[in-house]
């Protein structure tokens, strides 16, 4: 009861609304149950606002109760084409904040072209050997070279960093880890050699496309999406040096801005971390805002640069009031 007498406001995360089942970080809502959910909050009676009311409120040391923000990260094409029709039905903004590198690239997210090869069926060859950065990675895959369409749909429930069932699940692990502190350019080097590797194209399957510059106008035409900023290639800000960061924070704002024709106010932390450092360095760039993933409601006491943010997933309307019942009282 203290705790939700201190809340004033909760942002919610989405990042994709698709149908698609291989999904190992649990990114995805489906379109039905993201309309369940969107007429859940409407029956709710509490405030739909922007991220960016939300943040201005904050700023100015009165925050309103009972006020709820939906944000999407990445950049995702289903943000426009399954998202904004069912924001327009029930007349709901969101801000969804793009990673400007992979605006119009027709490249998959890093994380996707682990998930596709690894996690989908097919045959790999036995062994890879793998510069990443200035580190090498080897694995040897064994039986597990091959996995099956029937084995593969028996893994679908399987998370990352849970116990590994095959060499495969492993190797998507570990190279993950390696990958997440690499920094851009060596990291988009390691992941051509995998495709090739792996004998796959390296253009985005359509089911995990981005946007382009047209389709985030499209996506921005009005007011009901706001566009803020997630870096340029989405690295862990942590792990890069200085030069690298401000490239990224600085360099997605300009990016988008030029696409858009317009001032782009927030950011928010790639994997939703940040530092006091980082933090800072989103204000000198001149966002007036940013939001990180900490699993909290909005109070008086939020940092306006790590404003907190909780995960939606893929339940229905209930299972979305629950969540919400958690962090505000409703």
């Amino acid at each position: 009861m203290h705790r939700h007498l201190k809340a004033r406001g909760l942002i919610l995360i989405y990042h994709r609304v698709t149908e698609e089942r291989k999904d190992p970080w649990r990114l995805g809502v489906t379109p039905e149950r993201f309309a369940d959910q969107l007429e859940t909050l409407r029956g709710l009676g509490v405030r739909i606002v922007s991220v960016s009311q939300l943040a201005r409120e904050l700023a100015e040391g009165r925050p309103r109760r009972r006020s709820i923000a939906l944000s999407f990260d990445d950049g995702y094409q289903d943000n426009l084409t399954q998202a904004r029709p069912l924001l327009e039905r029930f007349e709901i903004p969101a801000t969804l904040f793009a990673t400007s590198g992979y605006i119009g690239s027709g490249q998959e997210f890093w994380w996707d072209v682990l998930e596709q090869v690894f996690l989908r069926p097919g045959e790999l060859p036995p062994a890879l050997d793998l510069i990443v950065g200035d580190e090498s990675y080897h694995c040897d895959l064994g039986v597990d070279a091959k996995l099956t369409p029937a084995r593969s749909e028996s893994l679908l429930d399987w998370k990352p960093f849970q116990e590994a069932p095959t060499a495969r699940h492993r190797a998507h692990d570990e190279l993950w880890q390696l990958l997440v502190r690499t920094a851009p350019e060596p990291r988009s080097k390691a992941i051509a050699d995998l495709l090739d590797w792996a004998e796959l194209p390296k253009a985005a399957r359509a089911s995990h496309r981005t946007l382009s510059a047209e389709e985030l106008r499209q996506l921005a035409r009005d007011e009901l999406v706001e566009i803020g900023a997630h870096s340029i290639h989405h690295p862990g800000l942590g792990s890069m040096p200085k030069r690298i960061r401000e490239q990224e924070i600085s360099g997605s704002k300009a990016q988008l801005e030029e696409i858009l024709g317009r001032r782009i106010r927030g950011f928010s932390y790639p994997q939703g971390r940040s530092s006091l450092e980082v933090q800072a360095e989103a204000r000198a760039a001149g966002y007036d805002f940013a939001c990180g993933s900490v699993y909290e409601a909005v109070t008086a006491r939020s940092q306006l640069f790590h404003m907190p943010r909780v995960s939606a997933r893929d339940w229905d309307g209930a299972g979305l009031k629950a969540l919400i019942a958690r962090h505000l009282p409703i």
